[in-house]
């Protein structure tokens, strides 16, 4: 997030697509499951809470919603 932050200009908007946990416990478990694969092979957390991240690199979230599966958006301003 400080990469990103450190080539976004002053004002500029960010969009993020991430994908992190659903809320739905069959869902979130086989999430759990694949991540014990993903992880180890490509670094990638299925598990993540990508909101957390964003609001802890100071962005300002200007929206957020759902799309499909476990897939979020986020449109972010670097203030």
């Amino acid at each position: 997030m400080e990469k990103v932050k450190k080539v976004l200009k002053h004002g500029g908007k960010g969009i993020f697509v991430e994908h992190g946990l659903t809320g739905n416990i069959l869902k979130d478990g086989l999430l759990y499951l694949v991540n014990i694969l993903t992880y180890p092979t490509v670094g990638s957390s299925m598990t993540r809470k990508p909101l957390e991240y964003i609001q802890h690199a100071g962005f300002n979230l200007l929206e957020y919603g759902h799309l499909k599966n476990s897939f979020y958006y986020f449109i972010v301003r670097k203030e």
